[in-house]
């Protein structure tokens, strides 16, 4: 038995060759090892000499459970009559019932428990623990590979939708599992909205894309917090068929602290995927999920920040305009597009006339007012795409306009200077009007290889500064040359 124990097989190998070997030297007519779950209360799977194969289900509720005691008289395993001699042997280790060795029929036994088969059941005791051990130890490595590969998965980077696609990709393959997916809820828990999945069969998803937490076996495990284990699908009245084929499925809560952010949710055509082993995986795994949406979350918010953040940085804060460094930025990409297709670029300066004596004469709330409402015009007028309206410093405005041709430029330059003055705002320390005056300097061409787009600039700011010689309040145009 010794030999039998060490043959290089695995467990079940081993111990069908023990149930051939005692047959063989007890004369029995049947020899058989049941195996015990963990709770010591079922057997789950039958082994002997001649039927290899996995039998029902025997509930042990009987005397040698009870008493962890072997019975001469057992009936629980085999169809017995009362000329039948059988005898159960329980097989522990440190106390714990790990299987039942059952021998039936060739043998008158007698009251007294065979020492042989004391023997045996301790050294199959000890086969059976050290296997167990074995298993365990494996299924931890196994638990912390996938776990690993998972948050590997999760953090390869990608928007939330590429990073739950990639692990239930990895899931359906490394789990063997027919289907895997995700579900995730809504901000207000009341609806799933997004499900992402991967599966060697096709999974029909509701209309809409979107459906209530009380309908489905997901919406019950967010309604209860818990897994939901169903070993055949069609006997639950909650479950939603995705393909006639599944015949199980295992879903599990994914949360993050107390909040529920959705549910993973694993499906399979057999009805024998789900062991207690299999489903301490997945439960770490859906943890694992957990953790990789919330920090999904967490980059999406922080990424949606910085772009805020960006955008507040490139923006005046009195006028809502872009500022001096955002116009720079935008001029230079402008100038590079418009060299490359040959089109016309214009660039607008603008100041507003006696700014200073506005702000002497009114005061500086006075004076931000005016800087506000001209603000406005300018953007209803360079609305247009290739457009940038920037509060350029201090009274001073800028736009750059990459879709308008020279004649539309100093157009929209004179319904500017007009439009400021239709404003009618009181200037009573104005030299040049009654109210609010402004002057335009509008410069043009077609950028050139090797021409910076700083003499653009220039020319703007010399039709600006010939606007104002001009006694200010109207508009002055240049066009460099090769416009």
């Amino acid at each position: 038995m010794g030999r039998a124990l060490g043959d290089n097989l695995d467990l079940r190998g081993r111990l069908r060759k023990i149930c051939d070997l005692l047959q063989r030297a007890s004369g029995a007519e049947r020899v058989s090892i049941y195996l015990v779950a963990s709770d010591g209360h079922r057997a789950v799977e039958c082994l002997d000499a001649e039927d290899p194969r996995a039998e029902n289900v025997v509930v042990l509720d009987d005397w040698v459970v009870r008493s962890g005691a072997p019975d001469r008289a057992h009936r629980a395993f085999g169809q017995l009559d009362e000329r039948t001699a059988a005898w159960c042997q329980p097989v522990k280790r440190n106390g714990q019932l790990l299987a039942v060795l059952y021998l039936e029929g060739g043998v008158d036994w007698s009251d007294t428990v065979p020492s042989t088969l004391e023997a045996v059941a301790e050294i199959l005791g000890t086969a059976i623990a050290t296997q167990h051990r074995f298993d365990e130890l494996q299924r931890h490595a196994t638990l912390a590979e996938i776990v690993g590969q998972v948050s590997r998965v999760a953090l390869e980077g990608g928007s939330l939708d590429e990073l739950l696609h990639r692990v239930v990709s990895y899931l359906e393959q490394r789990l063997e599992v027919t289907i895997a997916s995700i579900l995730l809820l809504s901000e207000d828990k009341k609806v799933f909205e997004l499900e992402v999945y991967s599966g060697s069969i096709p999974l029909e998803t509701p209309a809409g894309g979107s459906w209530p937490v009380e309908v489905g076996v997901c919406g019950r495990a967010v309604r209860t917090g818990k897994p939901q284990l169903i070993l055949d699908v069609h006997a639950d009245p909650d479950y939603v068929p995705g393909n006639p084929e599944v015949q199980s499925e295992y879903i599990v809560p994914i949360r993050h602290h107390d909040e529920i952010l959705g549910v993973l949710n694993l499906e399979s055509t057999r009805r024998d995927l789900f062991s207690p082993q299999a489903l301490t995986v997945f439960d770490h795994i859906a943890d694992q999920v957990a953790g990789a949406i919330h920090l999904a979350n967490l980059n999406r918010s922080l990424e949606a920040v910085n772009r805020e953040l960006a955008r507040l940085s490139a923006l005046d804060g009195l006028t809502g305009l872009s500022n001096r460094r955002r116009f720079d930025e935008a001029l230079a990409a402008a100038w590079g597009r418009a060299g490359r297709r040959r089109r016309w670029l214009s660039v607008i300066l603008a100041d507003l006339d006696c700014f200073k004596l506005l702000n002497d004469t009114h005061g500086h709330q006075y004076g931000d007012d005016c800087l506000r409402r001209v603000a406005q015009v300018l953007s209803e007028l360079g609305r247009r795409s290739g457009d940038t309206v920037a509060r350029y410093g201090g009274e001073e405005f800028a736009l750059v306009l990459e879709e308008s041709t020279a004649e539309e430029s100093l157009a929209l330059a004179e319904e500017l200077r007009r439009r400021v003055e239709q404003l009618a705002i009181p200037h009573h320390g104005s030299t040049i009007a009654p109210n609010l005056t402004i002057s335009v300097g509008v410069a043009g061409t077609r950028p050139r290889e090797g021409v910076p787009a700083r003499v653009l600039l220039e020319a703007a700011d010399a039709a600006l500064y010939e606007a104002k010689g001009l006694g200010r309040n109207r508009v002055c145009e240049r066009r460099l040359a090769g416009g």
